[in-house]
C-alpha cells in the first residue's frame, strides 16, 4: 500500500511539474511574441507615419504652387490637377489607416492593463470639443471618398466636459479608442450619411456617443462585436475591410479608463431607394472629475 502510495505521489509530483514547465514554456514564448510583435509595430508605425509626412509635405508644396505659382501648372487640366491631388490624399488616408492597423495589432498582443511598467500619463482636456474634431480629421477624407457627408463633431455638447475630461494621453492611447470608433462608424455608414459625435453629462458621467447610419447592428451582436476577431455577418456581407480588433481594443483602453463602451441595436430609419438605412450608437461613459475640480 505504502509503495502504491508513493507511486501516485511520484506521478501526480511529475504531472505537476511537467504542467509547470509547459506553462512557463507558453509563457516565454507569449512574451518573446509580445517583444516580436512590440518592435514590428513600431516599426510600421514609423514607416507609416514617414510616408503622412512625405505626402502631407507634398500636400503643402502643391498648394504653395497654386497659391503664388499658377503658372507652374498652366498645362495641366483642372482634371489632372484633382486626379494628382486626389492620390495624395489617398496616400495619407492610408498611411493613417496602415498606422491605426499596427497600434491595434500591438494593443490586441499587449493591452495598456498588462505594461505594468509604464506610468501611463495623464492629462485633464479643457476644451474636449477640438480634441474630438482633431481626432474625428483623420477620418474626414475617407468618409468623403465614401461619399459620406462628413464627421460632424457637436461642439456644444461637449462644453460641459471641459476641464473634467481626464484622459490618457502616453501612446494617444484614448486618441485611438475613439479613432477606432469613428473608423467603424465611417466603414459601416451609407453614402449620403453623416456620422456624428456628441456628448452629454450624466451626474458625474461624460457620456460620449458616436452615431451612423448603415447596415444593421443586431441585439444578439451588440456583445460579440467587442470579441478579438469577430465580425457580424452583415459587416461581412458590406465588403467593407476590417480584422476585427478595432472595438476590441477601444473597449480595452476605454475600461482601462475605468469607463464602459456599449454598443445599442440598430433602429430602423429610413429607407433610401428600397434600401433599408439603420441608425447605430456606439457609448462611451467616463467619469468626470468633480465640479469643483474644473480647472479655471
Amino acid at each position: 500500500i505504502e509503495v502504491t502510495m508513493l507511486e501516485h505521489f511520484a506521478a501526480a509530483i511529475a504531472h505537476a511539474f511537467n504542467n509547470r514547465r509547459l506553462d512557463d514554456k507558453r509563457r516565454d514564448n507569449l512574451a518573446t511574441q509580445r517583444v516580436w510583435l512590440e518592435k514590428v509595430s513600431h516599426q510600421l508605425t514609423q514607416a507609416f507615419g514617414a510616408v503622412r509626412g512625405h505626402a502631407s509635405n507634398i500636400q503643402e508644396f502643391v498648394h504653395e504652387l497654386q497659391q503664388f505659382y499658377p503658372e507652374s501648372f498652366q498645362r495641366w487640366t483642372p482634371g489632372d490637377l484633382k486626379w494628382f491631388t486626389d492620390r495624395i490624399d489617398d496616400v495619407m488616408y492610408s498611411a493613417n489607416n496602415g498606422a491605426r492597423l499596427a497600434a491595434n495589432l500591438l494593443r490586441s498582443a499587449i493591452g495598456p492593463k498588462n505594461q505594468t511598467n509604464i506610468e501611463w500619463e495623464w492629462a485633464v482636456i479643457g476644451d474636449v470639443a477640438a480634441l474630438m474634431i482633431e481626432i474625428a480629421r483623420d477620418f474626414q477624407g475617407p468618409a468623403q471618398k465614401r461619399k459620406i457627408g462628413r464627421v460632424f463633431v457637436d461642439t456644444d455638447s461637449f462644453k460641459a466636459l471641459n476641464g473634467r475630461f481626464r484622459i490618457i494621453t502616453t501612446d494617444g492611447l484614448f486618441k485611438q479608442a475613439i479613432g477606432n470608433l469613428i473608423d467603424n462608424a465611417v466603414k459601416y455608414a451609407y453614402p449620403r450619411t453623416e456620422i456624428r459625435v456628441d456628448a452629454s453629462v450624466e451626474g458625474q458621467i461624460a457620456v460620449i456617443n458616436i452615431h451612423n447610419e448603415g447596415i444593421e447592428l443586431l441585439s444578439s451582436d451588440t456583445e460579440r462585436i467587442f470579441e478579438y476577431g469577430y465580425r457580424a455577418t452583415a459587416a461581412q456581407d458590406f465588403y467593407a475591410p476590417g480584422t476585427g480588433i478595432g472595438l476590441y481594443v477601444a473597449r480595452e483602453i476605454v475600461e482601462f479608463h475605468d469607463g464602459t463602451l456599449t454598443a445599442n441595436p440598430s433602429r430602423r430609419g429610413r429607407v433610401i431607394n428600397g434600401v433599408n438605412h439603420y441608425l447605430t450608437t456606439f457609448t462611451v461613459m467616463l467619469p468626470l472629475l468633480p465640479a469643483e475640480s474644473k480647472a479655471p
